[in-house]
């Protein structure tokens, strides 16, 4: 099982594939502390969660080693086995789900807190207290 972005409960399908078989694997490791001053474009996890977007450092920035891409290049991301995906979501469920409420409420408060604070600012809007 899995779950989407609502944290609903999906069921994997196992596929079998056929890439292992008929096609080659190459890897070309770069380390982008050895050349500092070099600029390297490069996706990094952060960044594909902040924007999904190739992003442009110098080498000195970068903390890890890559692989470089080659042309014409399928990249494969290799995921954990479907039985340990399985497990985790089995046991994660129920925090994601919170998560995903919690997330929901924060978006309405900041939207509260973006329309009241400039009326508070300004006077318009008053709060009485003890």
């Amino acid at each position: 099982m899995l779950c989407n972005n609502e944290w609903q409960r999906i069921t994997i399908k196992p596929k079998k594939s056929l890439l292992r078989t008929n096609c080659g694997k190459q890897k070309y490791n770069v380390k982008p502390d050895q050349n500092p001053t070099t600029i390297y474009s490069h996706y990094s996890i952060p960044a594909f969660d902040d924007g999904k977007q190739l992003i442009k450092e110098l080498g000195s920035e970068i903390k890890s080693n890559k692989y470089q891409v080659v042309p014409n290049s399928i990249l494969i991301f290799q995921m954990s086995p479907d039985e340990r995906i399985v497990e985790f979501n089995l046991i994660t469920y129920d925090q994601m789900k919170k998560v995903s409420t919690n997330m929901k409420q924060i978006h309405t408060l900041e939207k509260l807190r973006d329309m009241l604070l400039p009326k508070l600012i300004s006077g318009k809007v008053r709060v009485k207290y003890k």
